[in-house]
């Protein structure tokens, strides 16, 4: 039996509730956008990962999670960060019996710096990784996430770069975060586009009641989070179910009740480009070039 770990929250809400904004047409060439460089990510695991190098030189694993609302750093990692405890945990943190704020100062991804803000300091539910790295480290500015090629890229916020697609504002409070439409059947939702979860689509357990599934619900191991640990069904649904562009039939999908809201992870994500700005909470999520001819996705 197989044990998922996924740090972090999901959310859905409605896709009448938190439609589509309207975007500009861009130029996509590099002088346009005002990107930095690509930075290459590390895609051979279930997640992004990354390395930060710190002030000294020193450098830790960090993962890349479009589901974390905020940086975070491994407590276990914290005395060799050299991090200073800068008092207790802000909300919505500060329910966990552990860990506290501290400034994540003089860090950088590749070439890249990251802002100096004050992060959570607390245990993660990833062990080897000192770093939960959120799109939020970069408010004000674009992160360009192609996860089809690997790269990152953090671009200035001009019109000009932004993606021609129509963008999608963050699901709603207490977990803004990305979001993609999802469709199962008649209904059409907004669920999290989270790159910290490893598989493909996880539902809500009570969702097993009102969608059509071909076969029995099977426990297929657990999910852990940060409020614990709980099973881990699988289970057939039924007809087309549509991620952003991406089309399923009869997809194999996850239900468990301690996700709280429908969200699509690293198994189907793996073949879009999504750019995220952080600031005023919307994305926009495209196919790669190769895959813009043809819509409809694995079977």
């Amino acid at each position: 039996m197989r044990k998922f770990t996924s740090a972090f929250f999901l959310g859905i809400v409605p896709l009448a509730a938190n439609g589509p904004v309207s975007a500009r047409p861009h130029d996509h060439s590099p002088a346009s956008a005002r990107c930095s460089a690509p930075l290459e990510l590390e895609m051979s695991g279930p997640r992004p990962a990354l390395t930060i190098t710190i002030a000294d030189g020193r450098q830790f694993p960090a993962i890349f999670d479009t589901g974390a609302m905020n940086t975070s750093v491994n407590i276990d990692f914290a005395e060799r960060l050299g991090l200073v405890n800068e008092g207790p945990l802000a909300p919505p943190y500060d329910k966990h019996s552990t860990g506290y704020q501290t400034s994540l100062k003089g860090a950088r991804i590749g070439t890249l710096e990251l802002p100096t803000r004050s992060v959570p300091v607390m245990p993660l539910p990833l062990p080897d990784k000192a770093a939960v790295l959120s799109p939020a480290a970069f408010s004000g500015q674009l992160v360009r996430l192609d996860l089809s090629k690997g790269t990152l890229q953090v671009c200035s916020k001009q019109a000009l770069s932004l993606p021609a697609e129509r963008a999608f504002a963050y699901t709603a409070k207490p977990f803004e975060l990305p979001s993609i439409p999802l469709s199962i059947g008649d209904q059409v939702l907004q669920a999290h586009f989270d790159t910290g979860s490893p598989y493909e689509i996880i539902l809500p357990l009570r969702f097993a009641k009102s969608i059509e599934l071909i076969e029995p619900l099977q426990k297929a191991g657990t999910v852990r989070m940060h409020s614990g640990e709980r099973p881990f069904y699988a289970a057939r649904i039924k007809g087309r179910v549509r991620a952003g562009s991406i089309t399923l039939e009869n997809p194999k999908v996850g239900f468990s009740d301690l996700v709280p809201w429908p969200n699509v992870g690293m198994g189907l994500l793996r073949r879009l480009v999504v750019t995220i700005d952080p600031e005023n909470k919307r994305s926009w999520i495209e196919l790669p070039f190769a895959e813009s001819d043809s819509r409809h996705g694995a079977k």
